[in-house]
């Protein structure tokens, strides 16, 4: 099973990843994370890879993190969508994007 931790900027997203890699939840191998940020300097427990795939996503709409202003999810590119779907699903809880 995977286990994907959704939610907007400084919504305490780490936090709910963190608690549950605490309480037994594989996380990936050492060194996918996202590094510590003087924003965040315990680090953010999100996957690099993940992050990078999303961004792409929300760029294949011309949105990014920072800007979702009247963003829908018809916007996105079924292309776009499958391919999210395509590397997840192929690499699963070891996602390398």
């Amino acid at each position: 099973m995977q286990i994907l931790v959704l939610g907007m900027h400084r919504s305490g997203t780490s936090m709910v990843a963190r608690l549950l890699n605490m309480m037994g939840v594989y996380f990936a191998p050492e060194g996918v994370e996202m590094p510590a940020h003087h924003s965040n300097p315990k680090g953010f427990w999100e996957r690099k890879d993940v992050y990078e795939l999303s961004k792409r996503l929300l760029a294949s709409a011309g949105y990014d993190w920072q800007q979702l202003a009247g963003f829908s999810i018809d916007a996105l590119p079924s292309a776009a969508v499958a391919e999210f779907k395509e590397v997840l699903g192929r690499h699963g809880p070891e996602c390398t994007a």
